[in-house]
C-alpha cells in the first residue's frame, strides 16, 4: 500500500511499513490511544506512522473509524482482533543482554514451577554468573516438566539466549529445554522451526561456562 502524502501533512506509507496481523491465540485488546474518521485505511496508517507511541491502528471501513493504538493491555479473551502492526523494531527491546545478569530484570519478575527444597527465593538464582551456596535455580527432582519464566513488563525482540550450569561445587546443568512465549502470559506458544516443528535447544556441557 502507497500513500502519496498530497495534500496533507500526513506521511508517506509503504507497503513494508505495516503487517496485517490478527490475534488468533491470546485475543489481546490493547489500548487505543487516539480515534478519528480517515477517508482510507491509508489515511489511517500515515496517522499511525505520525503518531510516535501508535504501534498498531484499526480501521472499520463502513463507518470510517480510525483508531490508532498502542502495546499497552487492556484485556484478554476477547474476539479475534484484526488490525494492521507497524513493523519496525520493538521500543522496548535494547540491544545487549536485557537484564538478567545485571538486574535490570528485577527479581519479581524471574518465577519458576517449583524450588529445590522450597526456597521460593531460588527462582532469582537463575540469574548468570551467581555466587555462593545454590549458585543456580534447581526444580524439584521429582517434577516431570520444570519450567521458569520471566516477564519482560511488555514486548521484546530476543534474538539469543545464553545459559549456564550450578556456578558451585554440584556439577549441575541443563541438557536440552524449550521456548515458549506468550504476550498476556496464559495462551503461549512454541518458538519452532520452519516447519512449525518446536525447537529443542540443545545446552552446553560444562557446570560453569555460559554458552
Amino acid at each position: 500500500m502507497v500513500q502519496s502524502g498530497a495534500g496533507s501533512n500526513l506521511p508517506t506509507v509503504k507497503s513494508s511499513d505495516f503487517t496485517a496481523a490478527s490475534q488468533f491465540n491470546s485475543t489481546v485488546k490493547y489500548l487505543v490511544i487516539r480515534s478519528s474518521q480517515r477517508a482510507s485505511y491509508l489515511r489511517c496508517a500515515a496517522a499511525c506512522l505520525k503518531e510516535e507511541d501508535c504501534k498498531y491502528f484499526g480501521y472499520t471501513k463502513d463507518t470510517r473509524r480510525c483508531e490508532l493504538i498502542d502495546d499497552s493491555i487492556v484485556s484478554v479473551n476477547e474476539e479475534k482482533l484484526k488490525y494492521f502492526k507497524r513493523n519496525g523494531d520493538s521500543p522496548c527491546s535494547v540491544g545487549g543482554p536485557l537484564g538478567m545478569e545485571d538486574g535490570r530484570i528485577p527479581d519479581e519478575s524471574i518465577t519458576a514451577s517449583s524450588f529445590w527444597r522450597r526456597h521460593s527465593t531460588y527462582s532469582t538464582r537463575a540469574r548468570l554468573h551467581t555466587l555462593g551456596t545454590a549458585a543456580a535455580w534447581c526444580n524439584v527432582e521429582t517434577e516431570d516438566s520444570s519450567w521458569i519464566q520471566v516477564d519482560f513488563k511488555g514486548i521484546v525482540t530476543i534474538t539469543g539466549l545464553i545459559t549456564q550450569g550450578r556456578g558451585d561445587y554440584h556439577n549441575s546443568w541443563v541438557t536440552e529445554y524449550q521456548v515458549t512465549y506468550s504476550d498476556d502470559a496464559q495462551s503461549w506458544d512454541h518458538v519452532t522451526d520452519a516447519f512449525g516443528t518446536p525447537v529443542k535447544v540443545g545446552s552446553h556441557l560444562s557446570h560453569d561456562k555460559p554458552a
